[in-house]
């Protein structure tokens, strides 16, 4: 089992695979299949162009993990902890995957996703919204990630990239 802190009062724990985050809000524990990725490839190593993918959570542990995923995969990674920040980066840097809570100050996840598919018109970027509370409905051109989520699902989105 080891320890971590991000940003003082943050607290990553991994016991038997999995990731325990602990902060001033809700917990998050993360499934993690250490051998399958270790051995695996970089899974955008021929692409010459990097994906360039944004993660929005007001919870830092999770955004701070799925950074350090992604950018093992070979992203590029935008950071927002807030509904409004994840709308300013989105619209200054046009990523090609938006990962998103739904329960964010400022603005949810959900109506990020609105405002991102309205502001594109056909165009956007894959939006997958993730919560512990349920599944999301009427947003029939959004994916849903429920949490605790799976490495591997993660992973599964970057492969697919802009066409998940």
């Amino acid at each position: 089992m080891s320890n971590g802190q991000v940003n003082g009062a943050e607290r990553l724990t991994t016991t038997k695979g999995q990731i325990s985050g602990r902060s001033q809000g809700s917990g998050a524990k993360i499934p993690v299949d250490r051998a399958a990725h270790a051995t695996s490839p970089p899974r955008r190593s021929n692409d010459p162009q990097p994906l360039t993918v944004l993660v929005a959570d007001d919870e830092v542990h999770i955004v701070e993990f799925l950074a350090l995923l992604l950018e093992d995969e070979g992203c590029q990674v935008l950071k927002a902890f807030n509904g409004l920040q994840a709308w300013e980066v989105s619209e200054r840097f046009h990523p090609d995957l938006v990962i998103s809570d739904v329960m964010m100050p400022g603005m949810t996840g959900v109506d990020l996703a609105r405002r991102i598919l309205a502001a594109h018109n056909g165009s956007s970027p894959t939006i997958v919204l993730m919560s512990a509370v349920g599944d999301i409905s009427g947003l029939p051109d959004v994916k849903f990630l429920r949490k605790p989520f799976d490495i591997d699902h993660i992973l599964e989105l970057v492969d697919g990239g802009a066409g998940a």
